[in-house]
């Protein structure tokens, strides 16, 4: 079975500062190259944080010797979410006064978002960067935001810099880390940073900044037009997921099964339902690979009724750690075609993008007929089995494995030899049901 990441960043906190939403993709331009950003981030790990010195001593040191304002920015970027921590309890706790600031921030190692983007200012005036705060409404993962529960008042805060005579935008708390919604403890990120110097068009799907100026776009958007957007992260394109086809966030289906299309080059796709605060238990998504690179991730639901689909991926076809980079509220018009939803996949099948034409049905019944029909051209052999029992062998026919099958009653698997090869993988997994279940 596939293990889904538990922390979802900033589902906790729908409607505030540490909203970590499936967002806005691409980085604006190459930001430096991995060689360079790795001395940068151990400089930054071996520095430290010296609580007692002074903000602009402190950052000179952290800067000397990087000759560009793109260089200077990082080191700073990259510090601060490594030794800022969300504070939590002040956030839940409602007690705000004291919980930003850059010098309480930086003595205390602690702080909400606006904490976050003050220190970023005043070190980056000490390292000769112009950088602004810029205050406004996001939103994370969880139930949509309307236009009621957003317009009171702003929810986050985060940066904009000009480098070069051009602006940029960035969110360090949101690279800091997440809430996990179970524990409500703050979990740090790790890996590259996915907020820094991110496309301002794609930004603007999770980030509505008060002052217009600060969307930096040539059309400012509206404020129900950025409502009605799905969450986009900055590293969709890199993973080879392309959301262009599903930009709104609300999605009526008027069939019992609704299909994503994220582009050729797709990898790893998973779904999960929610109603309410409820995950829905079940298989109800299935994603299908060709082995062109086609992709589609499929999804059903047990019965006509709305629903929150939350999209998983990883560049690794076989990860069993997948995160959240889609959000969507489905609506579904029809149930009944999926009872049961689809069949369980095994990391063998996404490792070698099979095509499933039938059956989709996770769960068959026993003693009718099934048409298994699946294309794998790296496959020798395709079987079905029942434990260590052989049901039935697939033919090759036209490019696609396929046999009509009986099956007994229990749980089948579906496992290849690959050409080449002598032992089975499992790709696919069934219920079998008697009669009358």
């Amino acid at each position: 079975m596939l293990s889904i990441a538990k922390t979802l960043f900033g589902s906790l906190l729908v409607a505030g500062c540490l909203s970590c939403a499936a967002q806005a993709q691409g980085l604006s331009e190459p930001t430096l190259d991995a060689a360079h950003a790795a001395e940068i981030d151990a400089r930054v790990l071996s520095i430290g944080h010296p609580r007692d010195e002074a903000i602009a001593s402190f950052t000179e040191r952290l800067v000397a010797g990087l000759e560009t304002p793109r260089e200077r920015l990082y080191a700073i970027y990259r510090w601060v979410a490594r030794y800022i921590d969300y504070d939590v309890e002040s956030y839940l706790s409602g007690r705000l006064m004291g919980a930003g600031g850059a010098d309480n921030t930086f003595r205390s190692g602690r702080s909400v978002c606006n904490g976050y983007a003050d220190l970023l200012v005043e070190m980056g005036k000490a390292a000769g960067l112009r950088i602004e705060k810029v205050e406004g409404h996001a939103k994370g993962f969880g139930p949509g935001l309307t236009t009621a529960s957003l317009q009171d008042k702003e929810n986050h805060a985060w940066n904009a810099v000009e480098l070069d005579g051009r602006w940029y935008l960035l969110d360090v708390t949101w690279d800091s880390g997440g809430v996990d919604a179970a524990t409500r403890a703050f979990v740090k990120r790790s890996g590259e940073p996915i907020y820094f110097l991110a496309q301002p068009d794609l930004f603007v799907t999770t980030h509505y900044p008060s002052a217009a100026q600060w969307q930096l776009l040539p059309q400012p958007l509206s404020f129900e037009h950025f409502l009605g957007r799905t969450k986009l992260r900055p590293d969709l394109r890199r993973w080879g997921v392309d959301p262009s086809a599903h930009v709104d966030e609300h999605i009526v289906s008027a069939d019992d099964m609704y299909a994503f299309d994220f582009g050729a080059s797709a990898l790893r796709l998973q779904a999960t339902l929610m109603q309410g605060s409820q995950v829905v238990s079940g298989n109800w998504s299935f994603q299908i690979r060709t082995p062109e690179g086609g992709s589609r991730l499929l999804l059903a639901a047990p019965t006509p009724s709305e629903y929150r689909a939350t999209i998983f991926s990883s560049p690794d076809p076989q990860a069993t750690q997948l995160e959240p980079v889609l959000d969507y509220t489905v609506q579904f018009a029809h149930a009944g075609r999926f009872p049961y939803g689809f069949p369980q996949a095994y990391s063998g099948y996404y490792a070698q993008k099979v095509e499933l034409a039938s059956p989709l049905d996770g769960r068959l019944r026993a003693g009718e007929p099934v048409r298994f029909k699946l294309r794998l051209p790296d496959a020798e052999k395709v079987t079905v089995f029942q434990g260590n029992n052989i049901i039935s062998e697939l033919t090759p026919v036209d490019g696609y494995y396929t046999a009509e099958v009986c099956l007994p009653e229990g749980q089948v698997d579906v496992a290849v030899i690959l050409k080449g090869g002598t032992q089975y993988a499992g790709i696919l997994s069934y219920q079998v049901a008697g009669a009358g279940r």
